[in-house]
């Protein structure tokens, strides 16, 4: 996991996220608490393929945590039924 900090850089890696699986079409997001915090998971056509997790202090994005392990993601799935 390489964290991202600078909230330029997060508001980068969003957008260019999003773009990208925006042009694959049949992309969801969907709010999701993720280890205690408010996050995302990315679905493409239904299935979970990322998350993105948000570190929020004093009401600004301070961090984003993006995990796309098939692995990792495995025992989310449960949150999709």
């Amino acid at each position: 996991i390489i964290p991202i900090i600078e909230p330029r850089r997060i508001a980068q890696v969003t957008m260019h996220t999003s773009h990208k699986l925006m042009e694959q079409g049949g992309v969801e997001f969907r709010w999701q608490a993720l280890n205690g915090g408010p996050g995302l998971l990315v679905l493409l056509e239904g299935a979970l393929v990322a998350t993105m997790q948000l570190e929020v202090h004093r009401g600004l994005i301070e961090g984003l945590y993006i995990v796309r392990n098939p692995e990792k993601l495995a025992h989310l799935a449960t949150l999709l039924k």
